[in-house]
């Protein structure tokens, strides 16, 4: 899925073993993870090292495995960037676009999401994060909303060590 990154084998292995030695997660949590969201996470614009550090965050704070958080993320990353979806998102004011007009990548959609998420009350916060990604996949999409309002995001720090990984 990441080979038009043009990142080799021996580099994914590296990238997978650092990320696992920093957190929380099996080198075969994040091979499942990758596996079931990896061709999707590309289409949506998410790079390896951020599908790494969220996959890695989503382990730890949810304690799920490898292969049902890679099916959430393929799930969440699809829906969010549905037109009708980004549409409503825009109406609330979150960032969905770039400069030049073209349409973030899922993860950093969510990311922007994350602060005018938190202001909601309740309610709105579990009707809206249901219509956004479905009843199925609301655990890890707040999962992910509360990483990325961390003043030090744990998704962040992962993929940093998954970037730097030689």
């Amino acid at each position: 899925s990441f080979s038009s990154a043009g990142i080799t084998s021996a580099e994914v292995l590296n990238k997978i073993s650092a990320a696992a030695a920093s957190a929380a997660v099996s080198d075969r949590d994040l091979i499942e993870g990758l596996k079931r969201s990896g061709s999707v996470a590309v289409a949506s614009g998410v790079k390896f090292d951020e599908l790494i550090g969220i996959i890695s965050a989503l382990q730890e704070k949810t304690s799920r495995g490898g292969a049902v958080i890679g099916n959430s993320l393929k799930t969440i990353f699809t829906r969010i960037q549905d037109v009708e979806k980004l549409k409503s998102l825009q109406n609330l004011g979150v960032e969905i676009t770039d400069l030049e007009g073209r349409v973030l990548s899922s993860n950093k959609v969510i990311e922007n999401l994350a602060p005018t998420f938190a202001k909601l009350d309740q309610a709105t916060r579990v009707n809206l994060a249901d219509n956004l990604v479905g009843k199925f996949q609301i655990a890890p999409f707040l999962a992910l909303l509360e990483d990325y309002n961390l003043r030090i995001s744990r998704s962040g720090e992962v993929a940093n060590t998954s970037l730097n990984a030689t």
